[in-house]
């Protein structure tokens, strides 16, 4: 138990660095500070954390999903998810190593890119398979 709890505070101070970098990096991309920014968003250092320990709940969730659905991301998969996430404009992935892509993901948010393009590609396939009821009219 005391190992899970040691296991569950990394994984949130990991979250919560991961997240100050996100809105650390808006904000310089935005010409602001990040107080600056969270004052914008009507946010304070403690909407961080929760959205902090909102991520952190959503990896675990989704690692969770994947292992009873089997779901195991390939390097092709991979590489395709990072390029489309990163938005790169018409053109300009293909002029760069891959590597290097990798590099500016992680530069940007903070986290290991394949860690992250995992978390979207189990979120896509949740998406893909939901079934949804009671929005008929």
């Amino acid at each position: 138990v005391k190992t899970q709890a040691t296991n569950n505070a990394k994984k949130l101070k990991a979250a919560l660095d991961e997240t100050n970098k996100s809105y650390e990096s808006f904000a310089d991309f935005s010409g602001m500070t990040k107080e600056e920014l969270l004052a914008q968003f009507g946010m304070t250092e403690d909407d961080i954390k929760d959205v902090a320990k909102d991520t952190a709940a959503e990896k675990m969730i989704a690692k969770t999903v994947a292992a009873k659905e089997g779901i195991v991301m390939d390097d092709e998969t991979y590489k395709k998810l990072l390029v489309e996430y990163m938005e790169y404009e018409d053109g300009e992935a293909e002029k760069m190593d891959f590597e290097d892509i990798e590099e500016d993901f992680l530069s940007n948010y903070d986290v290991n890119p394949r860690d992250g393009m995992f978390l979207e590609y189990v979120k896509e396939y949740i998406t893909s398979t939901a079934v949804v009821s009671g929005l008929e009219e």
